[in-house]
């Protein structure tokens, strides 16, 4: 029998703020570098660039000063004019967190699930979401319909269902229409 591949989302992962906080700053230093203008010798030509590119209505005096979310569109800039990084992702819940901030966590559980499995679970995580439901919400579903205690343990075709289900109970939701 062959072994299926795990793989993980980058939407289910769980990580610290400052983690994510450091892997900008590799990132940001390592495109500074590429593009042979060090942070270190030209930190005030940097400081101007970053204003300029990110809109921001006030001065920076240090990199720290950004929040994760700026931080990520500066690296986003950075790749534009030619460096070869990639920019780590950063959940929605920690867009505004800079350095100094309370430390917080993303909130989704971490999976990993066998390649088939990973769009149907990528989906159901989806639906969650916009429903700001629990993962107990599916995980009960998984144990009522198919005796299974975490929907990620089901077979392939019991997640399909499930996804089906939650993507009918996402359309039964009201959208916030006018007529109420």
């Amino acid at each position: 029998m062959k072994k299926q591949k795990q793989t993980t989302s980058r939407n289910d992962t769980s990580q610290a703020a400052s983690d994510v906080y450091r892997k900008q700053n590799v990132t940001i230093h390592r495109a500074m570098d590429q593009l042979a203008l060090p942070y270190d010798d030209n930190k005030e030509m940097w400081l101007q660039r970053i204003e300029r590119l990110l809109n921001l209505k006030h001065e920076v005096a240090s990199l720290k000063e950004l929040t994760l979310g700026e931080r990520g569109r500066f690296i986003r800039a950075l790749t534009d004019s030619g460096a070869k990084v990639n920019n780590p992702w950063v959940p929605a819940s920690m867009q505004r967190w800079r350095t100094g901030d309370a430390e917080i966590g993303s909130v989704s559980r971490p999976l990993r699930v066998p390649r088939a499995k990973y769009g149907y679970v990528r989906k159901i995580y989806a639906i969650l979401t916009e429903l700001k439901l629990p993962w107990a919400y599916v995980d009960k579903i998984a144990q009522e319909r198919f005796g299974v205690e975490r929907v990620e343990w089901l077979k392939v075709d019991d997640l399909e269902a499930v996804m089906k289900m939650m993507i009918y109970h996402q359309n039964r939701e009201p959208k916030g229409n006018a007529n109420g």
